[in-house]
C-alpha cells in the first residue's frame, strides 16, 4: 500500500506530526516542572 505514489509525503507529514507532539509535550511538562518546583518552595 502507497498513498502517496512514492512521494514519501506521508512519512515526512507523520514526522513533522512527531516533532509538533514532541515540542507540545515537552514544553506542557516544563510548565508542570515550573510550576511543582514554585509550589514546592513556598
Amino acid at each position: 500500500m502507497d498513498p502517496d505514489q512514492h512521494s514519501g509525503a506521508l512519512e515526512w507529514a507523520i514526522v513533522a506530526l512527531a516533532l509538533l507532539a514532541t515540542v507540545t509535550f515537552s514544553r506542557l511538562a516544563r510548565g508542570e516542572y515550573r510550576k511543582a518546583r514554585t509550589l514546592s518552595t513556598r
